[in-house]
């Protein structure tokens, strides 16, 4: 016999939930617990049906709130500080990305439309490599966009400023350009004031992800291993929210949100380790849940289908689908309609497209290895190269 999770949401116990329970029953089917958020009908329902059965709370709705005020925190700091930034190097952006070839630094992703490439011509006085890298890291780095509740991006921006700072310190030592001047004195000017906003951002981030790690990474019991039991993996995270309760010198917000951080926890405390007790239970169903109504939401906005039937692959702008039904041969006829260069053109675009991206993906993962070669590049060349 295989596992299985039975997912029933419906607000009229009496309609929904009392057959399945019947059916259940009439199988000898014991149900051993119950999952769900805080929807209090849903709640009253589960109550109502299975009344004494254990009932976990989802870990990741409890996550969510305890870390949407934070969120909120980091995304109103990071539009402050991207958009006076932005304000001040806009135009020395613009003039060394009109002397770079194809005019831009970072591609925005679009849904599904074919993007214009740049006609303009390049200026032969080109601006230097490491120019154009630093400038490009600026702007990949103003463009960092959150999403809720665990990607910060104002934090990142932050941290991204720093860095490029500091390297541009370091390259204008060996020898001064007045775009890298530029660029290293205005954040130098701007960063300090937003220096106490972020380190509380930072400290309030550590507390959240202490708690988010004791639950992720607590095993599940199994039939071979009881796993550490839900009195223990409570004992662990009340241990960390007593640490959290006994520092002091906090700000007004940490304050705040430290509070909030107790209150949220308490609420959930009665079902919050169910799963740690009980063979089978998860912690939560929305990682799969989130997972399949972001791609339908994509999907419909990008081709305006209401109902979507078919196998689907998407990588960047471009979607391709492909019939259940249909066979080898249906499909080679049908590809067959489309002109070979027309098709090798679409090709060479895809991956042009793609290839804009890899700068964005190495300085997302490797920003010290990205500034380090910039350095390098910067420090090879000679004073007539700028």
């Amino acid at each position: 016999a295989q596992e299985q999770l039975w997912v029933v949401r419906e607000v009229l116990p009496e309609t929904i939930l009392a057959p399945v329970k019947a059916f259940l029953e009439s199988q000898g089917l014991p149900v051993l617990a119950t999952l769900s958020d805080q929807q209090p009908p849903l709640v009253g329902a589960l109550e109502a049906i299975w009344p004494g059965v254990p009932h976990q709370w989802c870990q990741a709705h409890y996550l969510r709130n305890l870390a949407q005020p934070l969120y909120e925190r980091d995304q109103a700091l990071k539009t402050a500080l991207r958009q006076e930034v932005r304000r001040a190097i806009r135009r020395s952006l613009r003039e060394v990305a009109a002397q770079t070839p194809g005019g831009a630094f970072s591609p925005q992703v679009v849904t599904g439309l074919i993007l214009a490439e740049s006609s303009e011509p390049v200026p032969a006085a080109a601006t230097s490599e490491a120019v154009q890298g630093y400038a490009r890291a600026l702007t990949e780095s103003l463009g960092r966009k959150g999403r809720a509740p665990f990607v910060r991006a104002g934090l990142a921006l932050w941290e991204d400023l720093q860095a490029i700072r500091d390297s541009l310190a370091r390259c204008l030592a060996w020898r001064g350009e007045p775009h890298l001047r530029y660029w290293h004195d205005i954040p130098a000017q701007r960063l300090p004031a937003d220096a106490q906003p972020f380190a509380e951002v930072r400290v309030a981030k550590e507390w959240v992800d202490t708690l988010r790690r004791i639950l992720d990474e607590a095993p599940l019991p199994s039939w071979e291993e009881p796993g550490l039991g839900s009195d223990e993996v409570a004992r662990r995270f009340a241990y960390a929210l007593g640490q959290i309760a006994d520092q002091q010198g906090l700000g007004p917000w940490l304050e705040s949100f430290r509070q909030h951080l107790f209150t949220v926890s308490e609420s959930y405390w009665s079902g919050l380790f169910v799963g740690y007790a009980i063979v089978g239970l998860p912690r939560t169903t929305n990682d799969l849940e989130g997972l399949f109504g972001q791609i339908k939401r994509y999907l419909r906005r990008q081709t305006g289908l209401r109902q979507l039937r078919h196998w689907l692959q998407r990588q960047g702008a471009w979607l391709g689908y492909r019939s259940q039904g249909e066979t080898v041969a249906a499909l080679h006829r049908r590809l067959a309609q489309v002109p070979v260069e027309m098709y090798r053109a679409e090709r060479a675009r895809f991956a042009h497209r793609q290839e804009c991206f890899r700068p964005r993906y190495h300085w997302r993962r490797d920003r010290d290895a990205v500034l380090a070669q910039l350095e390098s590049c910067w420090a090879s060349t000679g004073p007539d190269s700028s």
